[in-house]
């Protein structure tokens, strides 16, 4: 039981029972093996479960909290927090402290917390979350796979640690990012003609120095694996550098690159680029070259301008009773509403 109101004499005469008595230290977390597997399920990936511990002893030890709990009635109080706040990796204790702190400036947690959240818009809106950053997850797992057996395919003469870098950054992503991105592409996905080149940059969630551009890229007839492989790299390089170019902020760029739907047999390639915070007069002639020669991002939209112009043809507004704009056939509001919702943003 965790009982942080206790002297550390008191801790030490009771059996099973937790507390932070030396804040001069690091902090050391404590599981058996239900409450770590509880945790790590709810949390998710990797970011998640270390934002977790964060949150935990940061919490903790600016305040004083009441009441005997198990892991789950915390694990639950973190869960029910602002759900913008956990998928911005950040937390605004201020905020916290407005509704949860007495006037003793102590935070008082019930026995039934893990029960009441169970039952909550939060617990919901967690379990859409991570439903839809099931294919993110499988993304990772079969790149993962293919390094570890030496399967690359492409890029097989580079070293593991090479290899990790864009595998590490895609694992790296939160929930909420992972659904965001996964939508995104699987959106992208279904709405390209099978013999379409088209591409979508994505600002993921949370906020951090890195790009994502999704490329469609079909293979041509008559055209063998080994030449469109060779094709989709130089593709892939331009798309990256156009990015950079359209999103001078970011210094970093993965390009996810795989044929359109409906193509004969599949292949994926994860690019990552590394740029400069600003592009060589070279480069960006390149850019330039590269938008108006190839098409790259030609036709460019702004996603985050459009959602500010009202007039725009390319926006369009979707009713709570119409169907869902990912393709399940169910209502908007039964189906990608909270998701939407919590990305804050108007689907276009």
């Amino acid at each position: 039981m965790h009982q942080y109101e206790l002297e550390e004499k008191d801790v030490m005469e009771k059996p099973f029972t937790l507390n932070d008595f030396n804040t001069e230290k690091t902090f050391v977390h404590v599981f058996d093996e239900y409450s770590i597997d509880l945790v790590i399920k709810q949390t998710g990936t990797i970011s998640d479960f270390l934002h977790y511990l964060t949150f935990k002893e940061l919490f903790i030890r600016k305040y004083k909290l009441s009441g005997s709990m198990g892991e789950e009635n915390f694990l639950a109080y973190y869960l029910s927090q602002n759900p913008n706040l956990l998928a911005l990796n950040e937390f605004n204790f201020d905020e916290i402290k407005e509704y949860t702190l007495s006037d003793n400036n102590m935070v008082f947690t019930g026995e039934d917390e893990w029960n009441t959240y169970k039952n909550s818009y939060n617990c919901k809106l967690r379990k859409i979350l991570l439903e839809k950053s099931k294919y993110w997850e499988d993304l990772i797992t079969r790149f993962s796979d293919g390094i570890v057996n030496a399967k690359v395919g492409e890029g097989a003469e580079l070293d593991l640690a090479t290899h990790e870098i864009a595998v590490s950054a895609l694992a790296s992503e939160n929930i909420s990012s992972r659904a965001l991105l996964s939508d995104a592409f699987k959106d992208k996905f279904l709405n390209v003609q099978t013999n379409r080149r088209s591409a979508r940059i994505i600002e993921p969630i949370p906020y951090k120095d890195l790009l994502y551009v999704f490329l469609l890229l079909p293979i041509n007839e008559n055209e063998s694996n080994e030449e469109y492989v060779v094709k989709r790299n130089s593709y892939s390089y331009g798309y990256g550098l156009v990015a950079k170019y359209l999103k001078p902020k970011y210094t970093k760029v993965i390009v996810l690159a795989t044929q359109p739907l409906g193509s004969e047999g599949r292949s994926e390639g994860v690019y990552f680029f590394k740029y400069p915070k600003v592009l060589s007069y070279k480069e960006k002639k390149t850019a330039e070259k590269l938008r108006k020669e190839q098409h790259i991002f030609r036709e460019f939209t702004n996603y985050k301008d459009v959602a500010r112009n009202h007039d725009s043809r390319i926006k369009a507004k979707i009713g709570r009773n119409d169907k869902c704009h990912c393709g399940s056939e169910l209502k908007y509001k039964k189906c990608c509403l909270d998701s939407d919702e919590l990305f804050g943003s108007n689907y276009t």
